[in-house]
């Protein structure tokens, strides 16, 4: 009897030790493994965002040329070239079809042919979605996803 006590005491001690030596190896696993950014890289908070243009003049052609930028916290992220670049008004999304929720719309629009652009944000993610139009089109605008900022970058679909 007195044998069976003191083994069940001495591994009960030992599990003890073991348990305690898992959770602190565990711990140091973790700490390793974290990934620690430097305040520069941190994901920035989305407290703004719009469409910027930057008109560019004409080709040869005649044709005129923008640059269409997405505006992060007033930070500019480049986009995509167009040619001209109207802003639109939350009172006008309907007549080119882009949803309620979107923050944010542009249209280029020119010698028949037009892109129209718009956004919606959601936390620290914003999406931007572009659909193609032709004036000898009469059907709704079917817009596709074109562009993702997230985590302080843009990505390109």
């Amino acid at each position: 009897m007195r044998v069976l006590f003191w083994s069940l005491l001495l591994g009960s001690f030992l599990w003890s030790c073991e348990s305690e030596q898992a959770a602190k190896q565990a711990k140091e696993q973790i700490d390793k493994e974290a990934v620690i950014r430097p305040e520069s890289e941190e994901t920035e908070r989305i407290n703004t965002t719009k469409f910027v243009c930057e008109e560019l003049g004409v080709t040869e052609e005649g044709m005129p040329q923008s640059k269409l930028y997405l505006a992060i916290n007033d930070k500019q992220h480049e986009l995509t070239d167009i040619a001209t670049c109207f802003q639109l008004e939350a009172d006008e999304f309907e007549g080119y079809d882009i949803p309620e929720a979107a923050s944010h719309a542009i249209l280029s629009y020119w010698a028949g042919y037009g892109e129209c652009y718009f956004m919606i944000a959601n936390g620290n993610k914003v999406s931007i979605y572009k659909g193609e139009m032709d004036e000898m089109r009469d059907e709704p605008i079917d817009y596709s996803l074109f562009a993702v900022f997230e985590n302080n970058a843009v990505q390109l679909k």
